[in-house]
């Protein structure tokens, strides 16, 4: 298993990135599933299903394909690590080694996710848009609506030492024409947080109680 983070602020083009790395491998023949919406041939992804996967112990059906999850840090938060979601998706990363699986995240910032996740990413891109004025690049805020633009990964390598997590630079990548690949998915979809079954069962469990108690 392959895990690649992409962090970047708001509208930097992490999302883009991850779609188009997506597109490559199903343009090479691996399946793609994805928790957003892409303009190629994809399997719509629930958490859930990961979540039931792990506890019927059959992930092999994540075996050879690309997973995309957009704004993970709405399933793993960093402040969360205790919560059975994070314990759940961090052990599929963990136990899956030997899956034939490449599994994309993005999220605005590495602190952000669970740290059993950044344990588990092997290679990072920090993405950022920008325009080029008189040969300077000029970043663009986040609520600049402009579509010229160029856009730059930069591509580390992670490695866990004893003094902490240690970024290794390998190479950027340079979009010279994003808006040529915007049609691949939809950039304004919005990720919202799934219930797990655990959850579900805890809330009937919780309304059963007030009802019993008369206070429904």
């Amino acid at each position: 298993m392959v895990v690649v983070g992409f962090v970047g602020e708001m509208r930097s083009g992490k999302t883009l990135f991850m779609t188009i790395m997506m597109h490559d491998d199903m343009v090479k023949g691996k399946k793609v599933m994805s928790n957003y919406n892409l303009a190629f041939k994809h399997e719509d992804l629930k958490i859930e299903k990961i979540d039931s996967s792990i506890r019927d112990k059959n992930t092999d059906y994540f075996d050879g394909k690309s997973i995309g999850i957009d704004e993970i840090h709405v399933f793993m938060d960093a402040r969360g690590s205790g919560q059975k979601r994070n314990k759940m998706l961090s052990y599929f990363l963990t136990q899956s080694g030997k899956l034939d699986t490449t599994i994309y995240w993005s999220s605005q910032f590495l602190r952000q996710v669970d740290v059993r996740l950044r344990l588990n990413t092997q290679n990072l891109y920090k993405v950022r848009r920008y325009i080029v004025v008189k040969g300077q690049k000029i970043a663009l805020r986040q609520d600049d609506k402009r579509t010229d633009f160029f856009i730059d990964a930069h591509k580390y390598f992670l490695r866990d030492t004893p003094k902490g997590m240690m970024f290794l630079y390998s190479k950027t990548i340079t979009l010279k024409n994003p808006k040529k690949y915007f049609g691949l998915s939809d950039t304004k979809q919005r990720v919202y947080y799934e219930e797990s079954k655990e959850d579900v069962e805890k809330e009937e469990k919780r309304l059963r109680k007030k009802r019993k108690d008369g206070v429904i």
